[in-house]
């Protein structure tokens, strides 16, 4: 047995460079030899990994006398012995020990790409370790983490929780804004029957008789009740400067009538103070005396500096 480095080492005996196609060619040609004696073709095998082997013994070639091992002794003639090898004309050959990778590792050894394995998987492991301890935050004991367990869960039942609460309240609000939306339609009806209102109440207004006593201020209609210990009053007061601002004035009241006794009296109200635009309609009631029965009243406006803008004497009923 020969292998392909011995082969190419001892192809030229002066060192001149070769390569391994050489050595495969002169094998190609050699195992065309026995062919051509009429011998096995398959004489000379490739051993993958090893190098190339003779095998099997040397018959003579009834045509021509010749044997088929004659041209291994010619390659053998050519290229000198190697150590450890044999090259026999006939039988079986010997075994040849060839150590491709070098000298073999003594058994029970283990290689040493697994020891620089297990060596940097001790070392990843103990980096590791080294850094969570020194760097890292500590890690949770049993009882802590069956505690962060157990606030997860509490947080997580309180999220579901606040989401139901938040999507009720998101409904009501949603109701609200609904409601506040027909609320904003109704008042906005409200403020045009309002206006509406308004106008005709101006227009009643001014269809009402003028007052007999004139007067920068009109009262163009009232109406005085007696009733329960109290008079009650309804007064339309007009503003003849319709386009001027408003008027700050009072209004005074002088009340004639009898006592529960029958005598004649007149008591006077403490006056009223209001603002008098275009138009007013003024609402209230005045307390009287026990047993005082009211039988009319003189109705007199003045302005800020007393002066009188405006007076009318009505029937209480």
């Amino acid at each position: 047995m020969f292998s392909r480095d011995a082969l190419l080492d001892r192809l030229h005996a002066d060192q001149r460079a070769a390569t391994d196609r050489a050595v495969g060619g002169h094998v190609k040609n050699l195992r065309r030899k026995p062919e051509q004696a009429g011998g096995k073709s398959d004489c000379t095998r490739s051993i993958h990994g090893v190098g190339y082997r003779f095998d099997g013994p040397a018959k003579p070639n009834p045509r021509n006398g010749l044997f088929q091992g004659v041209w291994v002794q010619a390659v053998a003639s050519r290229l000198p012995e190697l150590p450890g090898a044999s090259y026999p004309m006939f039988g079986r050959p010997k075994s040849v020990t060839f150590e491709p990778y070098g000298r073999r590792r003594p058994r029970g050894r283990p290689p040493g790409w697994l020891v620089l394995l297990l060596v940097g998987v001790v070392a990843g492991a103990g980096g590791v370790v080294f850094v969570q301890e020194h760097y890292l935050p500590s890690r949770l004991s049993p009882a802590a983490s069956a505690e962060l367990r157990s606030e997860l869960t509490t947080a997580n039942t309180a999220r579901t929780s606040f989401g139901s609460q938040l999507a009720q309240t998101s409904q009501r609000l949603a109701a609200t804004l609904v409601e506040r939306t027909k609320l904003a339609d109704t008042v906005a009806a409200s403020r045009l029957t309002l206006d509406g209102l308004r106008d005709d109440l101006a227009a009643v207004i001014d269809t009402l008789p003028a007052d007999p006593r004139g007067g920068a201020v009109e009262i163009r209609a009232a109406r005085l009740t007696a009733k329960g210990g109290t008079l009650a009053y309804d007064l339309v007061l007009t503003h003849e400067r319709r386009a001027a601002k408003p008027l700050a004035a009072a209004v005074r009241f002088g009340i004639a009538g009898e006592t529960g006794r029958g005598v004649p009296g007149n008591l006077s109200a403490p006056p009223i103070a209001t603002t008098i635009g275009a138009r007013l309609v003024l609402r209230g009631s005045i307390a009287l005396p026990a047993g005082f029965s009211a039988r009319q009243a003189t109705v007199q406006i003045v302005d800020s500096a007393g002066r009188t803008l405006g007076m009318r004497v009505l029937l209480v009923r």
